[in-house]
C-alpha cells in the first residue's frame, strides 16, 4: 500500500508488453478517491500513470483519512491513498508506520507539507487585530450570525474527517464554547461555502481549514497562532 503521492520522477512509459509486466500480480489497483480537491486531482493523475504507463486496471474507492486509514490497516485496500492527514488521527498514523514494509509512505505531495489550523480572512486581522486563537473569545460578537446572535459561529470539520475529532477537542480545550458555537459542516463543499459567503459579504468568519487549497489563497486566509503546547498532552487531542 502506498500512502500520500506516488513518486512520479521514476515512472517511465514503455511498450504494452513492458507495461503488462510492470503491472505485477495486482490486476486491479484500487485508489482512494477523497472528498477534497487536491486528493481528487492526485487520484486522477495516479490513475492515468498506472493505466497508461503500466497497463494496470484501476478503480476508485471513496474515502477520507479516517475510513481509508482504517481500511488499509484492516484489509490492505485501497492500494494507494493519495493523501492521508494523519496528524489529526495520530493513532492510525502510528499503526500505519508500524505496518512498514506492507504500508509505505511514498512521499509528501505538498513538498513542504500540508498545514491545518484555525483561519480568518486577512481583513479581520488588519481591522480587528485578531492574530491568535486567544483573541477569539473576547471578540466573539464579530462572528455572530442571524442564526446565532448570542454566540459567535466557528466553522468546524465535516463528519468523518480526522480533523472533526481533533478540531472539536481543540475547540473545547481552548474554552471557545463559552462564546462560540461549533457549527459542523456537512461536507467539504459546505465548509468552503461557509467561508465564501462570509467573505463575499466582507464579514468576519473563523473556522478550520487546511493549506494549500484554493480557498486559503482566493480568500486570503490567515492561520491563527496557537499557544505553546505539551506534545504528550497533544496526543489526547
Amino acid at each position: 500500500v502506498l500512502l500520500m503521492a506516488m513518486s512520479f520522477a521514476f515512472i517511465t512509459y514503455g511498450s504494452k508488453e513492458v507495461a503488462a509486466k510492470n503491472c505485477g500480480k495486482i490486476k486491479n489497483v484500487s485508489i482512494a478517491n477523497m472528498s477534497w480537491a487536491s486528493a481528487e486531482l492526485y487520484a486522477e493523475i495516479i490513475k492515468k500513470v498506472i493505466e497508461d504507463g503500466y497497463g494496470c486496471n484501476t478503480s476508485f474507492i471513496a474515502g477520507d483519512t479516517v475510513p481509508t486509514g482504517a481500511s488499509i490497516l484492516a484489509k490492505g485496500v485501497p492500494v494507494i491513498a493519495p493523501e492521508l492527514w494523519i496528524a489529526s488521527v495520530p493513532k492510525i498514523g502510528e499503526e500505519l508506520k508500524k505496518s512498514n514494509p506492507k504500508v509505505v509512505n511514498a512521499g509528501n505531495p505538498f513538498g513542504n507539507g500540508g498545514v491545518e489550523g484555525f483561519w480568518v480572512p486577512k481583513y479581520v486581522v488588519d481591522k480587528h487585530g485578531i492574530k491568535s486563537v486567544n483573541d477569539l473569545k473576547a471578540n466573539w460578537k464579530l462572528f455572530t450570525e442571524k442564526s446565532s446572535p448570542k454566540k459567535g459561529v466557528f466553522y468546524g470539520c465535516p463528519p468523518g474527517w480526522g480533523c472533526e475529532i481533533s478540531g472539536r477537542n481543540l475547540f473545547k480545550a481552548l474554552g471557545l464554547g463559552e462564546t462560540f458555537i461549533l457549527r459542523t459542516s456537512g461536507s467539504g463543499a459546505n465548509l468552503k461555502a461557509g467561508f465564501a459567503k462570509r467573505f463575499k459579504e466582507k464579514k468576519p468568519v473563523v473556522g478550520y481549514y487546511w493549506d494549500p487549497t484554493a480557498v486559503t489563497a482566493k480568500y486570503d486566509l490567515v492561520k491563527l497562532e496557537f499557544p505553546k503546547h505539551d506534545p504528550e498532552k497533544w496526543k489526547c487531542i
